[in-house]
């Protein structure tokens, strides 16, 4: 039968050590009945007790070890008071005195109350001086402060695709898309006198045809990228769609179409001409270019609907002054949408600098065989490479008629100004 704390505190003759404030000698005590306790635990393992005995020895041990601790605590700040109370002028530090008592009296009272934990002796508990904490000194074995991440990835700025917007649109059911244009018109209706024989009027048609191109991009990609970084596999589909957009826009204004190229608005746009207004106009200015262009485009018995300029040429219209120094475009209805003759400017990056087109953009069609598509696949060593690839692509074309060309009209200001020009 081990005997408890008071038990063995009397039998031992230690009553007026126990009772006592001073700090070392509570602790000797203290010291004297866990080596006691620890060696009758270590006779019962030796006698093979059962495990709930040693279980309840061990938390029996474990409240006595804490109600120490709390004891010790007491009297330690009994001591740091009394040290505290006597500091003068000519003492040391405050700092310098909780230091020492630290160091010579609670620090080493707790150290006796401790030991490592070797062949089932008690483990103990270590105190330590408490000091200020920081990231620096106290987030410790390379811990770190949690981050936070923002969900989505930032995307690179890209321009705007726009043309399917401004430009007519249709279906196409076939790989070849074929259309009549007439031409060749002779005769005519012409007054006639009774009895004569009326006028004979004829013309031809012409067959023409065009082949649907193809536009398309891929990416080949690790399972492991798209299972494993949050949202990429959404992200990437919505960038190959992207980038599929772009290329096709960049076509339907620019395309040559020659081989895989599709016929883009430039290509098909009849060149702009000063016709009567050559040579006439003083300080001639993109102004002066984009009403002439309008005039030339409505003699050819057409309406324009928009004109097509890079951003900073539109800008430049913005900031022309009459002679007086005030602008001449209102600028608070150009912050909606400016306009000029009636016809409304779209800007647009994918307009090269310098350049500019004024048409009736009904009259260019765009034919789509099915929109864009995504497919997701096998290629090459893919499966052995645990990969995947995806691909996105449109097919199309963009036509005009021979005789809707007069309908767009394109040109640099540079070339159109010195056409403009008075000598």
């Amino acid at each position: 039968m081990i005997l408890t704390k008071e038990e063995f505190i009397k039998q031992n003759g230690l009553e007026a050590d126990h009772k006592s404030d001073d700090l070392d000698k509570v602790t000797g005590v203290f010291n004297k009945y866990n080596e006691y306790f620890i060696g009758e635990v270590n006779k019962i393992k030796e006698d093979k007790a059962n495990k709930a005995e040693l279980s309840n020895l061990k938390e029996k041990y474990f409240d006595e070890k804490f109600a120490q601790i709390d004891r010790v605590a007491k009297l330690q700040q009994v001591e740091l008071a009394k040290v505290l109370s006597t500091t003068t002028a000519k003492e040391p530090t405050l700092t310098g005195q909780v230091k020492e008592l630290l160091k010579d009296g609670a620090h080493s009272a707790y150290k006796a109350l401790s030991s490592p934990s070797e062949n089932g002796k008690d483990s103990g508990v270590f105190l330590k001086a408490a000091a200020g904490m920081s990231l620096g000194t106290n987030f410790i074995n390379g811990a770190t402060v949690p981050l936070q991440y923002e969900s989505g990835y930032s995307r690179v700025v890209r321009r705007q695709p726009f043309v399917m917007d401004l430009v007519s649109r249709g279906t196409a059911t076939s790989n070849i898309i074929t259309w009549y244009e007439q031409a060749n018109l002779d005769g005519g209706a012409a007054p006639t006198a009774e009895g004569a024989v009326k006028p004979l009027f004829d013309f031809d048609i012409d067959q023409k045809q065009e082949t649907i191109k193809k536009i398309a991009v891929r990416a080949n990609v690790t399972m492991e990228l798209l299972d494993d970084a949050p949202q990429f596999e959404t992200f990437l589909r919505n960038e190959l769609f992207r980038d599929l957009r772009l290329a096709v826009d960049a076509q339907l204004i620019n395309g040559n179409g020659t081989g895989q190229n599709l016929n883009g608005l430039f290509t098909m746009a009849s060149t702009y001409n000063a016709g009567a207004f050559a040579g006439t106009v003083d300080n001639a200015d993109n102004w002066d270019v984009i009403i002439t262009a309008i005039d030339q485009i409505e003699i050819a018995e057409f309406t324009p609907s928009d004109t097509l300029m890079y951003p900073s040429d539109v800008t430049a219209l913005q900031l022309v002054k009459g002679s007086d120094g005030h602008p001449i475009v209102d600028r608070q209805l150009a912050a909606q949408q400016m306009s000029i003759g009636g016809v409304p400017i779209t800007k647009n990056t994918g307009i090269t600098l310098d350049n500019f087109l004024v048409g009736d953009l009904s009259r260019p069609i765009i034919y789509e065989k099915g929109g864009i598509f995504l497919r997701v696949g096998l290629n090459g060593n893919d499966f052995s490479e645990n990969k995947v690839t995806l691909v996105a692509e449109w097919r199309g074309l963009q036509k005009i008629t021979t005789n809707d060309v007069p309908a767009l009209v394109k040109g640099d200001f540079t070339t159109a100004i010195a056409a403009l020009e008075t000598p």
